[in-house]
């Protein structure tokens, strides 16, 4: 078994969670929805979204949280990404103009952790 095996089996809940991510970008703070696209749409390999799947998989969860979690925890990353990008003023990111480069460092912003308390906002008062 390798890796493409691995995303074979979760196809059908990566497919969801990528969905499930552009549908989550709505914030009435514009810049979220259009920098959150930008940096979406240049992809990944999704590694985090898919060991959460495959962790839900092996207790047996089948239900929508293991969708969710698997964007907030794509989310965080992605954040992260973003972050560093600002910080070492990067131009580029996975072979394309980075976010902070193409919007400017405006997305740098002192209430930064918006999107990241927005994205828990929902699935964090879930139980």
């Amino acid at each position: 078994m390798n890796v493409f095996d691995v995303y074979s089996y979760i196809s059908r809940d990566m497919e969801r969670v990528e969905k499930a991510l552009v549908k989550n970008l709505a914030s009435n703070a514009s810049l979220v929805p259009l920098v959150g696209q930008y940096i979406t749409d240049s992809g990944g390999k999704r590694f985090r979204p898919a060991i959460l799947i495959l962790c839900s998989r092996a207790l047996n969860y089948r239900g929508r949280r293991a969708i969710d979690y698997a964007c907030v925890t794509e989310y965080m990353h992605t954040a992260s990404l973003l972050h560093d990008d600002v910080v070492d003023e990067a131009k580029m990111r996975r072979g394309r103009e980075s976010a902070n480069s193409l919007f400017g460092n405006k997305i740098k912003h002192p209430r930064g952790g918006l999107s990241l308390r927005e994205g828990f906002g929902d699935h964090g008062e879930r139980r």
